[in-house]
């Protein structure tokens, strides 16, 4: 249902969020990343942005890296530093930089949704 709410809507950085907490508990944990950060990237400063990015440095600092996948053609330690650029530029508040950032991370981790 929050999938295709998503497709509906997807400037809606709550649906966004819906979806990456279901995503996250159903395990798809790579998904989970790319809708958190997609939630983010839409609401930087919004309502779920503090547990947003809470979570995303959890899954980041795990075991497996959240968005890092075993075949990933980039180096782990690549992917977290764009990731971790990320989050930095949405604190400093530069929404750009950080889109590039995360789209850097989708991009090496091809299976995400977004």
């Amino acid at each position: 249902a929050f999938r295709d709410a998503a497709t509906r809507d997807p400037a809606a950085p709550n649906v966004a969020y819906e979806l990456a907490r279901l995503l996250d508990e159903s395990g798809a944990r790579r998904e989970a990343v790319g809708a958190y950060c997609r939630a983010l990237a839409l609401a930087p400063a919004g309502a779920q942005a503090v547990a947003v990015r809470e979570r995303l440095a959890a899954l980041a600092a795990s075991p497996d890296g959240g968005a890092v996948g075993a075949g990933a053609a980039r180096s782990e330690a690549a992917i977290r530093a764009d990731f971790a650029r990320g989050l930095a530029a949405l604190d400093a508040g530069r929404p750009a930089d950080a889109l590039a950032a995360f789209d850097a991370v989708l991009r090496a981790a091809p299976s995400a949704p977004e």
